[in-house]
């Protein structure tokens, strides 16, 4: 679609898309986010990179990673194990079949005794499961189920729990509770085409404050995913101890986070859930400063479907709520170092609210369009436009 047809005039801080022109396989592109939503995205990712940077939440507090992180007092790996099996290379047959393995769940009904001896099952190497895997990588996962079956606490429940899960956070026990030992572990096994980095290594919260003055803590409380939607709009989130929701604490990002970040040629705020995903990523002391710091282009992407965590909120908001919470960290950044674009589907542009586009282009912040929508992927983005899109703006 052309400039002319939309609904409203372009300013003259609207760019169009340039094409890029040097190598693109080896773009470095960073992500702030959690698990499911870039999933499918980042599938298609890795034949456009194999360079992207994952830095994933660790605070998920739903589903099986309750558990672990309640009987073990661990970050939460669930959002990774997603992302590690999604950028795994998965045209070798061996690794295909160890991402089988690793996306394999327990039943969601059965006896204790009967889920138990299903884990056993899986300590064995003649399972048939193991037959097209390769002796290094079958021994590895057979190691950590069987660790994590010593381990394993007498009223845990295993229904429905991740195998790719219960290897990680056995891995991460085994490693001396050193979460970025057990991804690189774990990248190797998987081939993985891109990398992948826990934004904290601990076991915390995130708890946000209603602009009613109540207090939620918990991601899973925030997703509308799990528990029902939130009937009233967030006012701020944080990061608290498991013990204390009233009271938030500091926590610096990982040094490989900070290094990621440095390094990026693109670093891109993604579609998913606003809060538990991005901004929860963005809370750690450390990530806003080095965001101000690197020079590469900063891109925020709207979501499309519709996003709980984002009631009562337009995209102004949206993007006035991405530099709250970077200038906490850097107070005297401008705007354009924090965030240089927000990129949108020419078609959602020509719908877009025309007072929140004057606002943000007079934050100093350009708007970006392109054809991120296809047939087949409408109404939500084009995995491979949008690949594409953010491979050509890298520098």
């Amino acid at each position: 679609m052309s400039s002319d047809s939309l609904a409203i005039k372009i300013p003259s801080t609207i760019l169009p898309l340039t094409t890029r022109t040097k190598n693109q396989a080896s773009a470095r592109l960073l992500f702030f986010s959690g698990g499911s939503a870039l999933a499918g995205f980042s599938r298609t990712l890795k034949k456009h990179t194999q360079n992207s940077q994952h830095l994933i939440t660790t605070f998920d507090s739903g589903g099986c990673s309750a558990q672990l992180r309640k009987f073990f007092k661990m970050p939460a790996v669930g959002d990774i194990r997603n992302r590690l099996l999604a950028l795994a290379d998965n045209k070798q047959p061996a690794v295909s079949h160890l991402i089988h393995i690793l996306g394999l769940r327990f039943a969601k009904h059965g006896s204790p005794d009967c889920l138990k001896q299903t884990l056993l099952s899986l300590t064995d190497l003649e399972n048939p499961l193991y037959a097209s895997v390769g002796l290094d990588s079958s021994k590895t996962i057979i190691f950590y189920l069987n660790y994590f079956a010593q381990h394993m606490p007498a009223d845990f429940d295993l229904r429905n729990s991740s195998v790719g899960n219960l290897c990680l956070a056995a891995a991460y026990l085994h490693h001396n509770r050193n979460l970025q030992a057990v991804i690189d572990e774990f990248s190797q096994l998987l081939a993985l085409q891109g990398q992948v980095y826990p934004v904290i290594n601990g076991y915390y919260d995130l708890t946000a404050e209603l602009i009613d003055g109540r207090v939620v803590s918990g991601q899973h409380k925030l997703t509308g995913k799990e528990v029902s939607p939130l009937t009233c709009k967030i006012k701020s989130v944080y990061l608290t101890a498991p013990e204390n929701h009233h009271l938030s604490v500091e926590i610096s990002a990982e040094k490989e986070v900070i290094d990621s970040i440095k390094h990026a040629e693109l670093i891109c705020y993604p579609p998913g859930s606003f809060y538990s995903s991005v901004i929860a990523n963005l809370l750690p002391k450390g990530i806003g400063h080095t965001i101000s710091q690197n020079p590469c282009h900063k891109v925020y992407i709207p979501n499309l479907a519709k996003d709980p965590e984002q009631l009562d909120m337009s995209l102004l908001d949206c993007v006035q709520t991405i530099l709250k919470y970077l200038k906490k960290d850097a107070p005297t950044a401008s705007n354009i170092n924090l965030l240089t674009w927000v990129l949108m589907d020419e078609n959602q542009y020509s719908l877009a609210d025309k007072q929140d586009i004057d606002a943000i282009i007079e934050l100093g912040i350009n708007i970006k369009t392109s054809v991120l929508i296809s047939q087949r992927s409408a109404p939500y983005y084009d995995p491979t436009l949008l690949s594409e899109c953010l491979t050509s703006l890298a520098q």
